[in-house]
């Protein structure tokens, strides 16, 4: 009961952090925008950000799917009694690669605009995955499904910055997930 309720508290306090930054970067960047939309500097077309914002998305995409074919195999097992405790390690090596790889995808200066929000949904993101990894390591008693929160939390972001420039909102989560 002890470790349920420290796990309670664990996903509260993420939650909460969570939300604050959220609401930090939300409140930096509309006042970051307005000073950097005045600057003679920022001289990008409305086209080019929404299609630097494009290849951002695809390439996160494509960071993640080259990384975590054996994560997605175990959590998308149809026999999950099937799977081994090899399938078990090879899902967070999986996981931690994920989130390895994701700590290298920069933004482009084309969306210097949206650069502390990708910056936070891509940790968000990356969160995520390293919990994935210490969860199938056996280093947290939280469970799987507990570790998408902060993956939605960043997929939520970058929907909102698809939204801003008027582009199709996407599902990370289906890009990845299949």
């Amino acid at each position: 009961m002890e470790r349920n309720e420290k796990g309670m508290k664990n996903k509260f306090l993420l939650s909460i952090m969570m939300a604050f930054a959220f609401i930090l970067v939300v409140g930096c960047s509309s006042e970051d925008s307005s000073k950097e939309e005045s600057s003679d500097d920022s001289k990008v077309s409305e086209e080019d950000v929404k299609s630097e914002m494009l290849d951002f998305y695809l390439s996160l995409a494509n960071t993640i799917n080259a990384n975590d074919t054996a994560l997605n195999t175990y959590e998308l097992s149809e026999e999950p009694d099937t799977l081994t405790d090899e399938d078990k390690a090879a899902a967070s090596e999986s996981a931690k690669a994920t989130a390895d790889a994701l700590g290298k995808v920069e933004v482009p200066k084309a969306l210097s605009n949206y650069k502390k929000n990708l910056d936070v949904a891509t940790e968000a993101i990356q969160t995520s995955y390293s919990k994935k990894a210490e969860i199938l390591a056996g280093n947290s008693s939280e469970k799987l499904e507990d570790a998408n929160e902060s993956f939605n939390l960043g997929s939520e972001m970058i929907n909102d910055i698809f939204e801003e420039l008027g582009l199709t909102p996407v599902s990370l989560n289906a890009e990845v997930n299949s």
